[in-house]
């Protein structure tokens, strides 16, 4: 980033002025057998202008010092972005993350008709989280090495939170509808499905809320009751 910095006359080390990378990080989720904190992350390229960034791949940090930072592994050495597991295009892994019986499971809900994002799941034993070859996707019948064949499970949205909740006695997806009002929500009896439709949690009126979640930490009641949060423009779509 101090190669692009504007130096005050409109000059830089390096061209564009003002252009930058950034990381974005997901919720993190507790790996107990590694007794560390996985955080699955966006590499994000940025150049001056409203909206003019773009992924450049992803991949999961571990943070094994709740005093110091998280680290990103190298995963090839010899690449453009050593740290990345995944490139940029390739599901975005890392929604709803949860590690059930030894088992890392999480969701990619990208692509879709432009609007909706269609929801796949993958999972991988959380000691090879770096090792693609480790991973498995559910294709519907079953978990398979081929992330091509992940079956669409639902259309969802590219934030979302997933928890288990006692007092539905399932699984329940949390997001809010591209460009709606609605926060909405799905359950399942596994997190292979099969889900239900979206049933109405909460509409924000005039708002267009988006990055809505269900915090677990905060629920009452064994999840009866649920505390939701959401972002919402003051000016235009994302301001």
């Amino acid at each position: 980033n101090d190669a692009h910095r504007d130096q005050g006359d409109g000059s830089c080390d390096q061209q564009p002025c003002g252009a930058r990378w950034a990381v974005w990080p997901g919720e993190p989720v507790w790996d107990e057998e590694g007794e560390r904190a996985l955080i699955f992350y966006s590499l994000i390229y940025a150049e001056p202008g409203d909206f003019n960034f773009e992924s450049v791949g992803s991949s999961i940090a571990v943070w094994t010092d709740p005093d110091g930072l998280p680290e990103r592994p190298v995963i090839d050495a010899g690449a453009e972005h050593p740290d990345l597991l995944w490139a940029a295009g390739e599901p975005g892994w890392g929604l709803g993350t949860q590690v059930v019986d030894g088992m890392l499971y999480t969701f990619a809900c990208d692509g879709g008709d432009g609007v909706g994002h269609d929801c796949r799941l993958a999972r991988v034993e959380p000691a090879r989280i770096h090792e693609l070859a480790a991973w498995r996707y559910w294709d519907g019948k079953g978990w398979g090495s081929d992330a091509g064949d992940a079956e669409v499970l639902f259309p969802g949205a590219p934030i979302m939170s997933v928890a288990y909740n006692d007092h539905l006695g399932a699984w329940l997806a949390v997001y809010s509808t591209p460009f709606s009002s609605e926060i909405v929500g799905r359950t399942a009896p596994a997190l292979t499905g099969p889900w239900s439709r979206e049933g109405l949690l909460y509409d924000a009126g005039e708002d267009t809320p988006y990055d809505a979640v269900a915090h677990v930490e905060y629920e009452a009641e064994d999840g009866r009751v649920q505390y939701l949060s959401y972002s919402r423009p003051t000016t235009g779509w994302f301001g």
